[in-house]
């Protein structure tokens, strides 16, 4: 009896991790993209205003993304917490006229 719920949870948690594995492994090359991106523009930036000042506009780049990241998931959970997630969709014409 405990064998067949054992043996479903752990085909159900190998499941999810395969699902999740996958995901990373798709997300990674991204990631690293992404740190590349950043190396070259802070190189661009060093280039152009000295190093004090890139890293300083670099720096203020990523807290400036860092606080919008942070007011949009912010916003997000607040609404969904309300109910607000999703627009309800429009009512028909039949639900709209009161019954007589």
């Amino acid at each position: 009896m405990f064998a067949a719920v054992i043996n479903s949870t752990k085909s159900a948690l190998t499941h999810v991790i395969r699902k999740y594995v996958a995901r990373a492994s798709v997300a990674i090359p991204f990631v690293l993209a992404l740190g590349f991106i950043l190396a070259a523009i802070a190189t661009m930036l060093v280039e152009r205003f000295g190093t004090m000042g890139g890293y300083w506009i670099m720096s203020g780049a990523l807290v400036a993304l860092g606080v919008i990241a942070a007011v949009a998931v912010s916003v997000r959970a607040r609404r969904a917490e309300n109910g607000e997630g999703r627009p309800q969709p429009a009512k028909s014409r039949q639900e709209q006229t009161p019954a007589v």
